[in-house]
């Protein structure tokens, strides 16, 4: 089992980085205002599941010119294998649709679905909305700041549903070290109304480096934090990722 897990990783491997030297030979399609990122790596994670395995990440953006709606897609997924069986098995898929009231504020709306059958979620849909300002944009520095409310429709892998409605607060800071050479921190925070106890967290802590125009290096620390987690379950995952990133 864990032979086929490793030739698979590696087939996977071998053709994203096929398709992205193919695409890396093309010139972005700027008038249409779509930008697609996506990262493969190594991940080593700790906490609810001890394991080295794949890590697929990928974000799309479109913003025809002259609109002011801005559409995001978001894909994440980890697998691997340990000691011939499953050890981790996350998945996250979402989407979210924003309107530019102005230059730098956006009122949003966004839908996502996710399962961490190691983290104790069989599965999780989530509905957020919220308004998002630009506060802080200069060649060296970019924050940007959200709020608003999320609705949480959860089963635990232990037959339980968990619903609820949280508030949110999220922000993402970005520092140039320089022109493509980036750190970048993100911080979530989603406390559930009826119960104070109930609070999650996830950042995550990020360094880019270029390669060339399209290829970059990126090593990232994600910390999810739940202080109700599902029972026999721990409160906090990390997951240490570093791979390749591509932007085109």
């Amino acid at each position: 089992m864990h032979s086929r897990f490793t030739a698979v990783a590696a087939a996977l491997i071998a053709s994203a980085l096929v398709s992205f030297r193919s695409l890396a030979a093309q010139q972005p399609d700027t008038a249409s205002g779509l930008s697609i990122t996506a990262n493969v790596g190594l991940v080593d994670a700790t906490g609810n599941t001890d394991l080295t395995t794949l890590s697929t990440i990928e974000r799309a953006d479109l913003r025809p010119a002259g609109s002011p709606w801005q559409l995001t897609q978001t894909f994440e997924w980890v697998f691997g294998n340990a000691n011939g069986q499953t050890s981790a098995n996350l998945l996250n898929l979402g989407g979210r649709a924003a309107y530019g009231i102005s230059s730098r504020i956006q009122v949003f709306v966004g839908v996502a679905y996710g399962r961490d059958r190691f983290g104790g979620i069989a599965r999780q849909f989530e509905e957020q909305a919220g308004v998002t300002l630009l506060a802080l944009d200069t060649p060296v520095n970019r924050l940007q700041l959200e709020a608003g409310g999320a609705i949480t429709r959860q089963r635990t892998t232990l037959g339980m549903d968990d619903n609820f409605v949280a508030l949110r607060a999220a922000g993402d800071y970005v520092h140039y070290l320089a022109k493509s050479t980036y750190l970048e921190q993100s911080v979530e925070l989603l406390p559930d109304v009826d119960d104070a106890a109930d609070v999650r967290i996830n950042s995550t802590s990020a360094l880019v480096a270029p390669l060339s125009q399209r290829f970059a290096l990126k090593v990232s620390y994600v910390i999810r934090f739940d202080n109700v987690p599902p029972p026999g379950f721990k409160k906090t995952d990390r997951v240490l990722t570093s791979g390749l990133q591509v932007t085109w």
